[in-house]
């Protein structure tokens, strides 16, 4: 077994057996498509007061290394579990008597055996061989992206690729069993975007919280942009704050225009720790699409959310 999916059993097996939250499976059996296949199912973490509490803290994971209900796979292998893990924010928003909810962006896919009755070649559909062509790799790579990041969603299976150079990983020929294997996408919940927005739609709007507040790490913060967007009216209502770690919100939003409202949003209520030799809390002086800096007094990447833990709780906390 890799040592990643240990970490990752070992995270999931505290965060329920020992900090005592509870998994909820999505999508909800409201929304079940008709024929709905069973194995087509994500999940996500909460703590029992989630829905009744006034205050809730959501946890919105990034991508790659990233994997819920951890912040970094390779900051906890190499780092410890306290900068990779979600363990702090967890114990303080406890502590504060907050509602807790973990969001899980990068389960999009199950992948399963069919019968072949399309024209794939594998589990890639034509439009993915066809992007990933243009970045100078063939098609049994966007097959090996596909079937490794259990989506056909083209950023991910780019970056499970690209983190992968060796010719073994990335260049093995399919065998006939894997031709019949298809990246079946969760409905709801086929992409980062579409889970964070279903999470507001069927879990935190409904819920009985007056403040919520959230900390996307990563590319858990273009999730966050779009959902404050998508849903700006509803969730300006109950915004608490945004205490954004190294996110990466300013990825494909170059170029578009983001309303006036979620400009506001934010420029207000978002802060963002990032990369930087500075102490930790120093303002740097610079924005990222609307968001204020600050550094997170560390220089790596996949360390951020889980170091500066508590001076982004403080940030949440304060009127």
């Amino acid at each position: 077994i890799h040592l990643k999916a240990l970490v990752h059993k070992y995270t999931t097996d505290f965060m329920v057996g020992v900090v005592g939250l509870e998994s909820a499976a999505l999508p909800l059996e409201k929304d079940f498509i008709p024929k709905h296949n069973p194995k087509l199912m994500s999940e996500v973490w909460m703590s029992k007061n989630a829905l009744q509490s006034e205050t809730v803290l959501v946890l919105i994971n990034g991508m790659s290394n990233s994997e819920a209900p951890a912040w970094n796979m390779k900051a906890c292998i190499y780092h410890g579990l306290v900068a990779g893990g979600i363990s702090t924010y967890v114990s303080q928003a406890r502590e504060r008597g907050w509602g807790i909810v973990v969001c899980n962006p990068n389960k999009n896919g199950v992948v399963c055996e069919t019968d072949c009755s399309d024209s794939q070649t594998g589990p890639a559909p034509p439009e993915i061989i066809q992007a990933i062509s243009e970045f100078g790799f063939g098609e049994i790579a966007a097959h090996r992206g596909c079937l490794a990041s259990k989506t056909t969603n083209l950023e991910r299976c780019g970056n499970w690729i690209c983190g992968h150079h060796t010719e073994s990983d990335i260049m093995k020929e399919l065998t006939e069993c894997e031709t019949k294997l298809r990246v079946l996408p969760i409905p709801y919940n086929g992409d980062p975007v579409a889970h964070v927005q279903y999470v507001w739609d069927s879990i935190l709007e409904p819920s009985r919280a007056k403040t919520i507040h959230f900390v996307p790490f990563s590319y858990g913060g273009f999730a966050m942009s779009k959902l404050v967007e998508a849903r700006t009216e509803k969730l300006s209502e109950r915004l608490g704050k945004i205490g954004m770690a190294d996110s990466s919100h300013f990825i494909d939003n170059f170029g578009s225009e983001l309303s006036a409202e979620a400009v506001e949003i934010l420029n207000t209520k978002a802060r963002n720790w990032i990369p930087s030799p500075e102490p930790l809390g120093t303002e740097l002086g610079s924005e990222r699409l609307h968001v204020r800096s600050i550094s997170a007094g560390a220089l790596e990447h996949g360390c951020v959310a889980g170091l500066c833990a508590s001076a982004i709780l403080d940030f949440l906390g304060t009127e």
